[in-house]
């Protein structure tokens, strides 16, 4: 499967493996990594603010019938982006698989840090909006802010939401060209307008805060 097939809940908090030899050295020679023949391990995860990441683990380890990752890859702590790598090859991991080799718990437990705000893990779950994600910053979406019969599109990042209202409290990303009330940075109330399949403005809906 290339990576830009799969749905980024399928990616998230998943171990994957990259398994063309061409990508892997690729991607060991971006992270100035000695390649060795074998798959890629990573794990997958989301950061609010940098998108989709993976954290490179190298090959899987095997002594005496017991699988371990490799100690290397743990300590030096590689991660790497979705950036460029839409088209590698990847092939998801069975859980089942995953919790016989050791080491992968541990993973899996620092990146919890990435998951305390449940209202941006509550954003993820909406799919009506999903066509106006980012590909890779799963967080940011573009807004349609319309003024009389003018209108212009800018992105921003969810930072609350009701999942139920589809409302969502966003930052913006970028400056208004039209309107210099909105400026990178403000936070403002969006909805999803279903009549006009967009993720539109609400009006005057600047906030003053968002909860954390």
């Amino acid at each position: 499967m290339q990576l830009n097939k799969a749905d980024f809940r399928d990616l998230d908090r998943k171990w994957i493996v990259f398994d063309h030899e061409k990508e892997i050295k690729k991607i060991y020679k971006k992270k100035k990594q000695k390649y060795e023949k074998g798959i890629l391990l990573t794990y997958a995860f989301i950061s609010h603010e940098d998108g989709i990441q993976f954290r490179l683990l190298g090959n899987i380890i095997e002594e005496n019938g017991i699988l371990y990752l490799e100690e290397e890859f743990i300590n030096k702590n590689l991660t790497f982006s979705y950036e460029n790598t839409q088209t590698y090859h990847i092939t998801p991991i069975e859980d089942s698989v995953i919790k016989k080799i050791i080491g992968t718990s541990e993973i899996e437990k620092e990146y919890d840090i990435f998951y305390q705000r449940n209202s941006i893990l509550e954003s993820r779950r909406v799919t009506e909006i999903d066509a106006f994600r980012h590909e890779e910053y799963i967080d940011d979406v573009e807004l349609l802010h319309e003024f009389g019969k003018e209108k212009e599109y800018l992105w921003a990042r969810i930072e609350d939401c009701s999942k139920k209202n589809l409302i969502f409290v966003c930052s913006l990303l970028e400056n208004s060209k039209k309107n210099e009330n909105y400026k990178e940075g403000t936070l403002v109330l969006a909805k999803l307008d279903q009549r006009k399949k967009e993720v539109v403005f609400i009006t005057d809906g600047i906030v003053d805060k968002v909860q954390k």
